[in-house]
């Protein structure tokens, strides 16, 4: 009923699912009291997430409608209900996220079904057309959902919007599980070019054989020949110029890492691996401003020579993506770390 300090609001759900077959635990169905009882596992909910809110948002649950249904393909559809209760308890604890609400953009994935990624950002309402991807589980919790593609297919296109040029200070961020390795496999992409000269920022895996200048860690065939495991970062000014930076961490097959950069001009740019810096670049440009897209899990969507393909898609599951037009504290990102953890 409060707002936090930065005016936003936090939800916590939790949800118990039980077929008509199996057992339900005593005092599941008094809604008065709160059924969980963290000593006992076995009264752990099936489904939890906690999320902010802005004012806009929170206001729209003034009102809320409950319904039954299920799909038939028609017109109507029949159902069966009894012993219905709902009840509402605060949660204090709920406010505890310490996800930063002035994002620009975010989405957590929290849909599970359907072709359409909603921005939690209700102002700039970038939301994204999902294409070819899957909803699998999310990082946090068995129950969270996030987005699978692989390495010949998927992506989330965003369309273009004056927000997404984020300037000379911002954030990218994204929790990502890799099935496997691909050259240039893109998480968050600002640009739809095949030459790429409409390129602004990328989140993305690198090459074998990449160095990137600019770069404190430099990635080389030479040296390091698992370069394709480790994330970069770069921003592209308007002559085509490149400062990146690189994660020394090679990310493993079949885990979650949160991945995020900042940049702030005149200043650094920081790699971040699970919440720990990796890698520091003096910023010396700014990334440009076009009208491209952005897409999330692929570099782009592009259609050659009569045929359409994804290009540089990422091989593995997305969650959890948050773009900033300021750069993040340390502390702010160890905090979007956390909040993942937890399901958040």
């Amino acid at each position: 009923t409060d707002p936090s300090p930065s005016g936003t609001y936090c939800y916590n759900i939790r949800a118990w699912i039980r077929r008509d077959n199996e057992n339900v635990g005593i005092g599941f169905d008094d809604v008065s009291q709160d059924y969980y009882d963290p000593s006992q596992p076995a009264t752990a909910p099936d489904i939890t997430d906690s999320f902010v809110l802005n004012q806009t948002w929170h206001d729209l649950f003034k009102n809320i409608y409950f319904g039954w249904t299920f799909g038939t393909g028609a017109n109507s559809a029949n159902m069966i209900m009894s012993d219905f209760k709902l009840g509402f308890t605060p949660v204090a604890s709920c406010a505890a996220t310490g996800i930063p609400g002035d994002y620009v953009s975010a989405w957590s994935m929290y849909e599970g079904n359907g072709d359409v990624l909603h921005d939690l950002n209700a102002t700039s309402h970038n939301n994204g057309t999902i294409s070819d991807a899957t909803w699998v589980s999310g990082v946090g919790c068995p129950a969270c959902s996030a987005l699978l593609t692989t390495n010949t297919a998927g992506q989330v296109k965003v369309p273009s919007s004056s927000s997404l040029n984020l300037g000379n200070h911002g954030t990218v961020a994204a929790w990502v599980y890799l099935n496997g390795y691909s050259d240039w496999g893109g998480i968050v992409h600002k640009g739809e070019q095949t030459n790429f000269y409409d390129e602004c920022y990328t989140l993305q895996f690198s090459q074998n054989y990449a160095s990137f200048p600019n770069s404190s860690y430099t990635i080389n065939s030479n040296v390091v020949p698992d370069g394709q495991k480790r994330p970069i970062f770069c921003i592209q000014d308007d002559h085509r110029r490149r400062v990146c930076a690189t994660s020394s961490t090679r990310l493993a097959l079949h885990t979650w890492y949160h991945v995020a950069a900042t940049w702030d001009r005149p200043g650094q740019m920081t790699m971040y691996i699970n919440g720990q810096p990796e890698d520091t670049v003096n910023v010396n440009r700014d990334p440009q401003s076009t009208s491209s897209s952005l897409s999330l899990g692929a570099q782009f969507k592009a259609t050659q020579w009569g045929w359409t393909s994804y290009q540089y898609p990422l091989n593995g599951v997305m969650d959890q993506v948050y773009l900033y037009k300021r750069a993040l504290t340390a502390a702010e990102i160890q905090s979007l770390y956390a909040a993942g953890l937890n399901g958040q």
